[in-house]
């Protein structure tokens, strides 16, 4: 009997000494901020169980370190878990939707008096879903008691643990939440929906569908994605986060603008908002104003900013005084990445190839050795000496090839000029042998080569990591990327009765190298950031058209040979600081700014044949070389204070100063017979005709082409002082008033045409008033109504004529320009449903008075068909409509599939002056304004598959027919552009913890680019489908 109570005794004590020595673990599961139900929670082979709706399991093991697996859909995902004695154990996992990023993974050992935080927040609204201000919440057991504010918010920060929370108000009935869990350096959403008290302290129905509602959620940051950045604006305002422009997969900021609802892009390289091209746009970098290295425009060539360094793109549409002036139709905001919130280290590859031309022969010519990294090495350089003794390029008068001194046989035939006469001429002109040497020191590079088109390559890496550092924490994140690809345009057709029946051959060799790094100090106040940026593009473009003169019907072969270099570097130093005065709370913002481009264009080469003959005057080789400098200090001063019990303001003032310096420079040179005849006839190659034995023999003469009016100096001045008072009125609106007083001066320079300068100078007030009312907690309306400007572009208003540097054109300038003044309405309604739909209408209404329009000029002879002016025209309207929604169309525990699309659609007229409408025709009158099409729409179809971390995007985009360029004429019509769709597939796959695969399409459909005058088609082209795959590995 005492051997077998001895036995129970043992037998007893082995089961109960795990249970004595256990201590309790808590696992919690993430998706992004959203808890993961149902996952399974392994100890080796043995199910200790499965994650509940808050995505937490709790269970209790004895002392010891444990490897936990995480497993759904047979993946396995292991943790390791420490247990101590009297302690308890957390794992929070946060597993990531988007590419590439690991789990993030936090792991705590504490015990009952360890001083270790959580945030709990949430709001309190009524059983009708109104905001409850002024509710008392509490913990139980604690000496911890806040209040909601106005918008019935509260947020508590508590020591990790278990807690009980009550909440009280003495229009409703109390309630609480029993058994919160707050993890270490974690949160919890505790919401409450409260009951109304019965009349005179009755007692009401306890039922359990009466009884408040609790919920307890994850936190998030509001503030880090689309739809917040859309929703709690003040303004109206659309927007791109990080994630989408990874799954658009576009490569430049260009290709992401003309996704957003009412936006397009032109030449692949400008924006247009609303029907508005970039005169009245205003754009951003970094919160600083960027210089343009287009000699012909004042906005932004976008595809110079790669998205890699991008975090968001913000389009704010309706004017605010904190915006430049020149927000009519919207100001784009490109906001860089910022400190990343942990380490992080990545580097990936990429390959593509087009489907039309990649590994055939296309277009090139002799070139450097060094522009596969981008930079010319010199073979283009134009000699030094041959600018100072052309004047720049302006002047070369060669002197005859006979001796004016005594003696020479030939001075019999010249008795008539005077000793004083052949020095002055002497003094005047350049001796033929130095001639002849500047001419020498042209090289012959002009013929044609067929060279294979390569594949498209790139290369990324980028890394940053944050540490503590005193009272805050130090960060650096830093990126690089390199790119070269191959563009060709195919057999493109020509068919223009008042230009070239033909066809022509163009290809184009792009290089881009990006530089980004970042550096800041954060703090608990504020935040200090400084951030720079380099970026590079190279093209080298080779075209060659073919064909029939229309109006002298012979034929005609026009070559051109272009290499561009444009280069942008951006520095910026910003920060904020919060503190309080009195019972205030306020902030200063603050940035300084310093941007600087470049476009070089190293003698670029153009000729044309007749009938197979050299036209020696048609040779051009031109040097030209743009420098812009952006200089900008600012400030924005907020003052915030609540009034009355739901209520509550804030008051910004702010300043700014920016200054743009831009120079210049451009030399044209060409060549013209000389004393020794030459066959003109290109059947060996022009560099048969232009050859250096050819100029030895004064067979070619070199000439200067350039014009006072190519190389000119420019100021542009911006000093701007506002306010802005946004009003928090209870919960259900916010009015934000604001006026902004701005002064611009205008200022060109030509050194060698003195009496072209110009200047301009303007100010005044510009008022903007924008509302929201919240109806419901997922209805609201806004409606903004301002005064904005626009000021006419250096070139616009510059009395001089000067020579596209594309075209060629002669582009007449306009001293007497006014400036535009423009009046706006917005109005927006948007509606947020689910846990990630929305959908917005807006409606906008634009009264342009005085709009400058790109014209035609008023004169005749050979250039008149082709020449550009700029005028004021009486007056336009734009209106238009924009729906703008993203759903989810079905989600599983497995996979999640979304749809978002947009549609615009944008009417406008423009009310012709009578000398354009004697231009233009009478049936002109009432046109749209150029560049502007009629419906622009987008569709992004998604499958996210969970289990295997695939993801699939179709997205489509389409925009209507617009202007390209007016013609002289109502028989002649505006050249349009026509409307196309361009279908992109993209694909990416997480295929382990640290690679991701991704496929890209591009323009699946291959359709032409076309444009027509009076319904015939005069120019079409295709640009071939491209399909690329990257691989990228995260350290």
């Amino acid at each position: 009997m005492t051997k077998r109570i001895v036995s129970m005794a043992l037998f007893l004590s082995a089961l109960w000494a795990p249970a004595v020595l256990a201590e309790p673990v808590f696992i919690q599961i993430f998706l992004d901020e959203a808890p993961v139900k149902g996952v399974q929670i392994y100890i080796g082979n043995e199910l200790i169980g499965s994650s509940d709706d808050a995505g937490m399991l709790e269970t209790d093991l004895a002392p010891g370190n444990y490897q936990v697996d995480l497993v759904n859909d047979d993946v396995r995902f292991p943790v390791s878990i420490p247990v101590e004695e009297e302690a308890e154990s957390e794992a929070t996992v946060i597993f990531k939707r988007a590419e590439g990023e690991k789990p993030a993974i936090q792991i705590g050992v504490y015990r009952s008096d360890d001083a270790v935080y959580g945030l709990v927040a949430g709001q309190v609204i009524s059983s009708d879903g109104t905001p409850v201000p002024n509710a008392a919440v509490f913990v139980e057991n604690l000496d911890t008691e806040v209040y909601t504010d106005a918008r019935g918010i509260y947020s508590l920060v508590l020591n990790r643990g278990k807690h009980e929370i009550e909440v009280q108000h003495p229009n409703f009935e109390s309630a609480m939440a029993s058994d919160v869990r707050l993890f270490a350096g974690g949160g919890v959403n505790a919401s409450f929906r409260l009951l109304d008290t019965g009349p005179d302290g009755q007692e009401i129905d306890l039922s359990p569908q009466r009884l408040e509602e609790v919920v307890v959620l994850g936190v998030f940051n509001a503030t880090d994605d689309t739809e917040s950045i859309e929703r709690y604006a003040t303004t109206i305002v659309s927007a791109i986060d990080a994630e989408q422009l990874s799954r658009f997969g576009d490569s430049d900021i260009a290709g992401v603008l003309g996704r957003i609802s009412g936006l397009s892009v032109t030449d692949d390289k400008f924006a247009n908002v609303r029907g508005l091209d970039g005169r009245y746009i205003a754009t951003n970098f970094n919160g600083i104003m960027m210089p343009s290295t287009d000699p012909m425009r004042r906005d932004i060539q976008l595809d110079l900013f790669p998205t890699g360094i991008v975090e968001t793109i913000e389009v704010q549409k309706s004017f605010s005084a904190d915006q430049l002036a020149t927000t009519t139709g919207g100001s784009i905001s490109i906001n860089t990445k910022g400190l990343p919130d942990e380490r992080v280290a990545k580097i990936s590859v990429s390959m593509g190839f087009n489907s039309d031309f990649t590994g055939d022969d296309v277009l090139g010519y002799r070139d450097s050795e060094s522009e596969a990294l981008g930079f010319d090495n010199g073979l283009r350089d134009m000699h030094g000496t041959v600018l100072e003794g052309t004047e720049r390029g302006t002047r070369l008068v060669i002197c005859p090839a006979y001796d004016y001194s005594q003696g020479d046989p030939d001075r019999t035939t010249n008795i008539t000029q005077t000793g004083q006469d052949i020095a002055g001429l002497y003094d005047g002109c350049t001796p033929q042998p130095v001639a002849m040497a500047y001419a020498l020191s042209f090289r012959p590079d002009y013929d044609i080569d067929q060279v294979t088109a390569d594949p498209d390559i790139g290369f990324d890496i980028n890394f940053g990591d944050r540490l503590e550092f005193q009272d805050g924490e130090l960060g650096f994140y830093l990126s690089g990327s390199y790119g070269r690809s191959m563009g060709d345009r195919g057999d493109a057709v020509l068919d223009n009765p008042n230009g070239v029946t033909g066809g022509y051959l163009r290809s184009k060799d792009n290089v881009v190298v990006s530089g980004y790094g970042v550096v800041g100090y954060e703090f608990d106040s504020g935040e200090i950031l400084s951030k720079t940026t380099l970026l590079r593009s190279t093209d080298d473009v080779t075209r060659r058209s073919s064909g029939i003169e229309s109006r002298e019907e012979r034929d005609l072969t026009d070559v051109i040979l272009e290499y561009v270099q444009r280069q942008l570097f951006s520095t910026s130093l910003n920060g904020f600081n919060e503190f309080s005065i009195g019972e205030m709370e306020s902030k200063f913002d603050w940035r300084l700014g310093y941007s600087e481009t470049d476009r070089l264009e190293p003698d670029r080469r153009s000729y044309y044949i007749q009938s197979s003959q050299l036209v020696p005057s048609s040779v051009e080789r031109r040097w030209s070389d743009l420098n812009e400098v952006s200089k900008d200090v600012g400030f924005d001063f907020d003052l915030s204070a609540d009034w009355g019990s739901e209520n509550f303001s804030t008051l910004t003032l702010g300043a700014l100063y920016s200054e743009k310096e831009r120079d210049v420079d451009m030399w044209r040179f060409s060549f013209r017979q000389g004393s020794y005849p030459v066959d003109r006839g290109v059947a060996d190659g022009v560099e048969a005709v232009l050859s250096i034995e050819n100029i030895a023999a004064d067979a070619w003469r070199l000439r200067t082409t350039t014009t006072a009016t190519d190389s000119y100096e420019s100021l542009e001045e911006t000093t701007a002082y506002y306010f802005k008072l946004v009003n928090e009125i209870g919960v259900d609106w916010t009015v934000e008033l604001g006026a902004r007083f701005e002064d611009f001066t205008q200022e060109i320079l030509y050194p060698n045409a003195p009496q072209n300068n110009g200047i301009l100078e303007t100010d005044d007030w510009f008022p903007a008033v924008n509302v929201t009312w919240r109806a419901t907690e997922e209805l609201q309306f806004r409606l903004g109504a301002s005064k904005t400007v626009s000021y006419p572009g250096l070139i616009e208003r510059s009395d001089s004529r000067v020579f596209d540097p594309k075209t060629d054109d002669v582009i007449i300038g306009n001293s007497n320009l006014a400036v535009a003044e423009i009046e706006n309405l917005d109005l927006r309604v948007e509606y947020y449903f689910g846990e990630s739909s929305r959908a917005s209408l807006a409606f906008f209404v634009k009264d342009i008075d005085n709009p400058v329009e790109r014209s035609i000029a008023d004169s005749s002879g050979s250039q008149a068909a082709s020449a550009i002016t700029f005028k004021n025209q009486k007056n336009a309207e734009l209106e238009g409509i924009e729906l703008d929604f993203n759903t989810t169309l079905m989600e599983r525990d497995n996979f999640l599939i979304f749809l978002n699309g947009n549609l615009s659609y944008i009417d406008s007229t423009v009310d012709l002056s009578d000398n354009q409408l004697r231009l233009e025709g009478e049936t002109a009158n009432g046109r749209p304004l150029q560049a502007q099409s009629e419906y622009l729409a987008n569709l992004q179809l998604g499958l996210d598959h969970f289990p295997s971390d695939q993801k699939i995007t179709v997205l489509v985009n389409h925009f209507d027919d617009r202007i390209y360029r007016i013609a002289r004429g109502a028989a002649r019509g505006p050249i349009m552009e026509k409307g196309r769709l361009v279908i992109d597939l993209t694909y990416e796959n997480l295929i382990s913890d640290h690679w991701v695969l991704k496929f890209k399409v591009r323009n699946l459909t291959n359709e032409p680019v076309s444009y027509v005058q009076n319904n015939r088609e005069i120019e079409l082209y295709e640009t071939g489908t491209s399909i690329s795959a990257s691989l990228s590995y995260e350290f």
